[in-house]
């Protein structure tokens, strides 16, 4: 149950705000409370001049205020720093409606505690987004549920929430923007729903407890700094080995194995991966810093990257489905791979390139 307050100005009818926001009962006293859809609604009482205000309710910063009509600026602004002075609104999820579609975006304040769940409906609208910054700082959320549908997230949107150890997102937003979860220092586990195509630059920087995370085959890009500083990220689930090889990565600093992270497909650890018959390319920094021991190259490659392994110390050994002239004329591919043996159909090519047939 939320709690939320709303201006009441004298001169207005009982009846007529009866009518917009629900029964109440305020008397003479300076303040009341009544129940609207399951919600504690605090109303305050004030006076500004002798005019009466009318209009409807939105929800703003923690407050549900009313749209009033007939004063001026400053009149308005008055009454706006009277609803922030008022009591029992600040530890609640504000929904704010998107002007054109009437679709909410719902953001947090500071003194938000525990468990959070957002509704996806709120007065029977859908809830689409979060603001920008919507739960930055709210350091003492445990645990962040997310409504179906969700469209779009914000930039820091879970900035500094340095007690988040879980949040769930479910299938909606295309884009984890930049700083999303910044800080989020108690994060342990994280997956990421199909959809999503980008993940921001620092979305994750020093999140250092997150020992898991769970990409999807969606993902097309990873900007820089994403994992920066998440030491203790032990396990990269990936769901398409081909897909993951086209991945752009902007810069060493945005692979995720970049702290020496296992790779995981199908939950299970990978020390030995398969590419897939059919890629083409594996694009820069797609395992950079991963624990891979060996790993089997298509036929079909075209060209790897020479970052595509960098700091991949474990890796040794090379199996490559075609023969060995095709091998060097895969490009870039000996640089790529200059630290492994090449195992090809018809023998293998040394570390410095020589070749010895069967």
């Amino acid at each position: 149950m939320r709690k939320v307050c709303v201006l009441a100005v004298c001169g207005m009818q009982r009846k007529e705000f009866s009518n917009l926001v629900g029964k109440w009962s305020l008397g003479r006293r300076m303040c009341g409370e009544f129940e609207l859809d399951g919600d504690i609604v605090t109303v305050y009482k004030t006076r500004f001049g002798e005019r009466a205000f009318i209009g409807d309710g939105k929800v703003s910063d923690g407050v549900l205020l009313l749209k009033l009509s007939a004063f001026d600026a400053l009149q308005k602004e008055a009454a706006f720093a009277a609803v922030e002075e008022a009591e029992n609104t600040k530890a609640t999820i504000v929904y704010t409606a998107d002007e054109k579609s009437g679709e909410l975006f719902a953001a947090g304040t500071k003194e938000l505690k525990g468990e959070v769940s957002i509704a996806d409906m709120d007065r029977g609208k859908r809830v689409i987004g979060l603001k920008k910054g919507a739960f930055e700082a709210c350091r003492q959320v445990t645990k962040i549920t997310l409504p179906a549908g969700l469209k779009e997230i914000g930039e820091r949107a879970f900035f500094g929430c340095s007690s988040l150890k879980k949040i769930a997102i479910s299938s909606g937003p295309r884009r984890i923007p930049a700083y999303a979860f910044f800080g989020c220092s108690a994060l342990e586990e994280l997956t990421l729903p199909d959809g999503i195509e980008e993940i921001g630059s620092h979305a994750f920087e020093f999140c250092r407890s997150l020992g898991k995370i769970f990409l999807p085959a969606s993902v097309r890009r990873i900007e820089s700094g994403a994992f920066w500083g998440c030491e203790r990220l032990e396990k990269v689930e990936v769901a398409d080995l081909a897909a993951w090889c086209a991945i752009q990565f902007d810069g060493e600093d945005a692979a995720p194995f970049i702290h020496g992270a296992e790779l995981c497909l199908g939950g299970k650890t990978l020390r030995y991966a398969e590419i897939p018959q059919g890629v083409l390319k594996i694009d820069a920094y797609a395992f950079a810093g991963s624990k891979l021991e060996a790993v089997c190259i298509p036929q079909s490659i075209r060209c790897i990257e020479p970052t595509a392994f960098e700091g991949c110390t474990s890796l040794t050994r090379v199996v490559y489905g075609g023969m060995a002239a095709e091998w060097f004329a895969v490009e870039k591919a000996r640089r790529a791979l200059e630290m492994c043996t090449v195992f090809c159909t018809d023998g293998k090519i040394e570390k410095g390139g020589t070749l010895k047939r069967k």
